[in-house]
Parts: C-alpha cells; structure tokens; sequence
C-alpha cells in the first residue's frame, strides 16, 4: 500500500452537504467557492418594529441554590475579624445616647470607642445565635421579633438571678472571698 497524505478534515454544520467522494474533488452541487457558516445579511426595508425583530433568546442569569450564598457568607464572616457595624454612624449613636446621660461626656478615647463597638457586635452576635437556636428548636428556620424578645427577657432574668445570689445583710452587700454560684448551676442538698 503507497504511502499518501492526509489532509485534515473540516468540520461542517449540520444540514450542509456532505463531503465531496474520495476520487472526485469537484462532486456535483459543490463549487469552489468558500462559504462561510454565517447568514447572509437580510436587508430589511420594513420600519422597525416590535414585530419585524426576530425574538431572540436570552440567557437567563446564573443563580445559586437558596441558602448556598448565605452559608458561605457565614463563613466569611466566620473566618474575618473586622467589625460589622460601620465605625461613623455607631460612634454617632454613642455619642448621642452619652448626650442624654450626661452633658458633661463629650470626649471620648479612640480605643474606647472601639472597645464599646467590639463588646457591642459581640453581645449582638451571640443574641442572634441563642435567637437561633430558639428557632430551630421550634422547629422554624426564621427568626421572629418574638424570639428576639424572649431571649433578651431570659438574659435579663438570669443576669438579675446571678445578682440575687450575691449574699446581702441589711441590705448591703456582704464580701466574700467565694463568688456565688448561680441558681442553674447549683446542686440540690438532700
């Protein structure tokens, strides 16, 4: 068998005509000339319209799954330390609610002030997570504005039972070298 050279085979659109036979370069119904595989331009000498525009398919925009973006920026936010809460509008609020307080208050150290934003986005955080929790434990994946009260309701109880604990005499505070256990964490004596 003779060696001979292969020439490299052009891929073709579908519905075109097929490919010349082997020993006739030139079979019938084809020409030398090259086509292309676009349409050839239609003049249109209508008005443009709505209904002269052919439709046109558009791509719908890619979307994730409910609750994929959510968890990955929880994430994200797990993984930084920045704050949360823009440092402008929490110092203005400070100094507002400083203002009612007292008049004399109007200074504050830097470090001060991000001190009190830290504590503040950290006291929140751990609101929202016990809100959570509640919620799941109901059985729901929502927050509601009610569990929200009810575990400000039940952090206020618990603080205001730790400070009962303290032992008073005659009204006074009685120092002790132990520190009183709360109530939730004490044991029964039988």
């Amino acid at each position: 068998m003779a060696r001979t050279k292969h020439f490299a085979k052009r891929s073709r659109a579908r519905g075109s005509n097929p490919p010349p036979a082997e020993g006739n370069p030139q079979a019938p119904g084809t020409s030398r000339v090259r086509r292309s595989n676009r349409r050839p331009a239609q003049e249109n000498t209508e008005a443009p319209g709505p209904s002269s525009a052919p439709p046109r398919r558009t791509r719908k925009p890619h979307r994730f799954r409910p609750g994929t973006v959510a968890l990955r920026e929880i994430r994200h936010f797990q993984k930084t330390f920045k704050l949360l809460i823009p440092a402008a509008p929490f110092i203005r609020v400070v100094r507002e609610i400083s203002n009612e307080f007292s008049r004399d208050v109007c200074r504050w150290q830097a470090e001060a002030l991000v001190a009190l934003q830290e504590a503040a986005e950290d006291y929140l955080v751990h609101m929202f997570e016990d809100a959570m929790l509640c919620a799941i434990h109901a059985k729901r994946v929502t927050l509601k504005m009610s569990t929200g009260a009810y575990i400000l309701q039940s952090s206020f109880l618990i603080s205001k039972a730790i400070a009962s604990t303290v032992p008073r005499r005659h009204g006074r505070e009685v120092p002790c070298r132990v520190a009183p256990r709360p109530f939730f964490l004490s044991v029964p004596q039988y």
